[in-house]
C-alpha cells in the first residue's frame, strides 16, 4: 500500500503558501510569474499523486489510473524545469533569448513529456493493471535522469552567473535541490513511501520566504519601488542588451518649500507627485530614489522624449494641499 499522508500534509502546505502570495503586493514581473506557475504545478502535481496513490491502493480501473499517472509524472517534470527557469529568468531575459537557447532549454522536458505520452501504450515509464499494480517501466530510470540532471544544470547556472545573484538566493537554490534530490532517490529506494509532493511543499515554502526576505520594499501609498530594484533590472538589461531609457525626476525646489510651506506640507506634495508617477505606470517601473527625487525605467526607447514631456506638463501644474496652490519646480532628465 502507498502512503498517502504526505501528499495531504503537501497540500496542506501548498495552500498555505498559496494564500500567502495572493495575499501579499508583489512586482508582477518574470521571475514571479515563474514562482508562481512553479507554485501551482507543483501543488497541482500533488493532487494528481493523491488521486493516483488511492486509485492504486483501491486497484481501480487501468485506464484511470495510468492517465492519471501520465498527468502526474508530467507535471511533476514540469515543476522541476520551471526551477530551473525560475534561475534563469533571475539572469536572462525572454525578449532576448535566441531560439538556439530555447531549444536547449526545452529539450529534456520535451523529450520526457513525449515519452510520457506514449507510455500508456508502450509501458515506457510504468505500467499498471488493477490484477498486477504498478511496476516501473524500461524507460522509468529516464524521468530521474532528466530531473537530477536539471537540478544539476540549476546548480551550475547559480554558480556561473554569481555576480548577478545574491549568494543567500544560491545558497536557497542549493538547498532546494539537494532536498528534491534527496526526495527522488528515499522514492527510487522505497518506493511506497510517496513522499515528493511533500518535498515539493517544503521546497515551495522555502523558495517563497526567500522572496519575501529579498522582496524589493513598496510603497503602498505611491507605488514606487526603491532604487535597490531599479539596479536590479538595470543590470539584467544591460547584460541581455535589452534597449531602455530612465527618466529621472526631482523636485528641484524642495528644500525651498519645505522652508516656506512646512517640511508636512512639502511632503505632502512629494507624495501626491509621487503617487501621481506611480499609479500611472505598472508596478516594478518607478522608482523612489531619494525623498524629492523619483525615475521612472521606460523599455520603449524611441518614445522617451515624448513620455518626458507629457510627464513634465503634467507634474508641472500646481497642486492643493492644505487647502493651498502649491506649484513645484519639476527638472526631468532622460538616460538612454
Amino acid at each position: 500500500m502507498y502512503n498517502y499522508y504526505f501528499d495531504i500534509a503537501a497540500i496542506i502546505v501548498f495552500l498555505t503558501v498559496i494564500a500567502m502570495i495572493v495575499s501579499t503586493k508583489h512586482i508582477i514581473d518574470s521571475t514571479f510569474k515563474v514562482l508562481c506557475n512553479l507554485t501551482v504545478m507543483a501543488f497541482i502535481a500533488t493532487i494528481l499523486d493523491l488521486v493516483s496513490v488511492i486509485l492504486i491502493n483501491n486497484r481501480m480501473h487501468t485506464g484511470l489510473v495510468v492517465g492519471i499517472n501520465v498527468l502526474f509524472f508530467m507535471s511533476h517534470m514540469v515543476v522541476i524545469f520551471l526551477f530551473l527557469m525560475y534561475v534563469v529568468s533571475q539572469v536572462e531575459m525572454r525578449e532576448t533569448r535566441t531560439v538556439l537557447r530555447k531549444v536547449i532549454l526545452y529539450a529534456p522536458l520535451v523529450v520526457c513529456l513525449v515519452v510520457l505520452v506514449l507510455t500508456p501504450f508502450y509501458s515506457l515509464v510504468f505500467s499498471y493493471t488493477s490484477e498486477t499494480g504498478y511496476a516501473p517501466g524500461s524507460l522509468h530510470f529516464m524521468v530521474y535522469v532528466i530531473a537530477i540532471g536539471y537540478f544539476a544544470w540549476t546548480i551550475i547556472y547559480a554558480v556561473k552567473f554569481k555576480e548577478y545573484l545574491n549568494r543567500y538566493f544560491i545558497t536557497m537554490i542549493v538547498l532546494v535541490a539537494i532536498v528534491n534530490v534527496a526526495g527522488f532517490a528515499a522514492e527510487a529506494i522505497w518506493p511506497y513511501l510517496s513522499i515528493r509532493s511533500l518535498v515539493l511543499s517544503v521546497s515551495a515554502v522555502i523558495m517563497y520566504f526567500f522572496e519575501e526576505q529579498s522582496r524589493t520594499a513598496i510603497e503602498n501609498d505611491t507605488n514606487l519601488v526603491g532604487k535597490e530594484y531599479l539596479e536590479e533590472v538595470g543590470n539584467k538589461m544591460v547584460h541581455n542588451k535589452y534597449p531602455f531609457s530612465i527618466i529621472l525626476i526631482k523636485m528641484s525646489n524642495f528644500d525651498a518649500l519645505s522652508d516656506t510651506f512646512g517640511h508636512s506640507n512639502t511632503n505632502a506634495l512629494a507624495k501626491s507627485i509621487a503617487s501621481c508617477v506611480g499609479h500611472k505606470y505598472k508596478l516594478g517601473r518607478c522608482f523612489r530614489i531619494s525623498e524629492a527625487t523619483m525615475a521612472v525605467l521606460n523599455t520603449d526607447v524611441d518614445k522617451t522624449t515624448e513620455m518626458t514631456r507629457k510627464l513634465y506638463d503634467e507634474l508641472s501644474d500646481s497642486w492643493e494641499i492644505e487647502g493651498m496652490d502649491i506649484s513645484c519646480d519639476i527638472l526631468m532628465t532622460e538616460c538612454t
